[in-house]
């Protein structure tokens, strides 16, 4: 259910924003020029979107985060459309406000409450009709908040099933779905 969620929330992400064409200098890469780096490759995060999925049960909030690269290719009056590969990161987040994300560090638990990270996953290749990809499920880590609005700062520090690392930077405008 979740894949099935993110291919509808890449869908609506995309619809949100613009691209830009500009050309880039891939040499100079660095953690605070939204990348994220899955399995070694480091990947440009075009677009990140925030998810309220109201409160919990012990009254804390789910809120979902994607980071997503370039890729995919959007039918605006039909979202659940969508085609296209790319690669992303999903983030599920509890806060202790209704309103968005709240500045902190958020640690690995498996447990709904206040400043958690309840589940992460990487993705490559994914295929947004299909849902298949490749997929690299976190055990542990981290994920830093700062900034609010336009200025929201995310650092992402996880730990994949396999053992290799999953990071994130980006700086920006999170898109509310």
């Amino acid at each position: 259910m979740k894949n099935l969620k993110l291919v509808v929330l890449i869908a609506l992400a995309l619809n949100l924003v613009t691209v830009s064409c500009s050309s880039d200098d891939d040499n100079n890469v660095t953690p605070s020029d939204n990348v994220m780096t899955i399995e070694g490759e480091q990947i440009s995060i075009e677009t990140a979107v925030l998810v309220g999925y109201g409160e919990n049960d012990n009254g804390s909030f789910d809120w979902d985060v994607s980071l997503l690269s370039e890729g995919f290719v959007i039918t605006i009056s039909e979202p659940e459309n969508t085609t296209g590969n790319g690669s992303s990161i999903f983030l599920e987040l509890s806060t202790n406000s209704a309103s968005g994300l709240v500045p902190g560090t958020y640690t690995f638990a498996n447990e709904s409450s206040a400043f958690k990270l309840v589940s992460a996953q990487a993705s490559t290749n994914l295929n947004a009709e299909t849902g298949d990809g490749n997929y690299f499920i976190a055990t542990s880590g981290t994920v830093t908040i700062t900034g609010t609005g336009t200025n929201q700062v995310i650092k992402v520090n996880l730990v994949g099933e396999n053992g290799n690392n999953i990071t994130a930077s980006y700086s920006g405008l999170l898109q509310t779905v």
